[in-house]
């Protein structure tokens, strides 16, 4: 991981080169709302350790995969198939804890902001 940014400008500059990678090729019309959105996180305040904890919740271990199995309220896994992080497999893996999960995939979604009618589409 990359030393925290210096500037705003750098932070800016940064923000939009990681998330063109991650849509990698996907969603263009996402890449005119970095601007605000690096703006809206940057006034949050960074926390680059916070950032990291999240990246790696995207690899549960076995205990989080024991957790899951509790959960009794019927649920839709949707992963993307484009995104560059998680491939589609493990979105299913995570389905697949409990038989009544359901997945299912999405060429609209990736690692990006979740758009509703998305969801409202499964």
């Amino acid at each position: 991981m990359a030393p925290p940014p210096k500037s705003k400008e750098e932070y800016f500059e940064r923000f939009g080169k990681t998330w063109k990678v991650l849509r990698a090729g996907s969603f263009p019309e996402d890449e005119a709302l970095d601007p605000s959105r690096a703006a809206r996180t940057y006034e949050r305040g960074l926390n680059p350790p916070a950032s990291a904890g999240s990246c790696a919740r995207c690899w549960p271990p076995a205990a989080a995969r024991k957790r899951l199995a509790q959960v009794k309220a019927p649920t839709l896994v949707i992963h993307g198939t484009v995104d560059p992080l998680v491939r589609p497999e493990g979105g299913k893996d995570t389905a697949a804890v409990d038989p009544g999960r359901q997945a299912a995939d999405d060429r609209r979604h990736g690692p990006r902001l979740a758009d509703p009618d998305v969801a409202a589409d499964h």
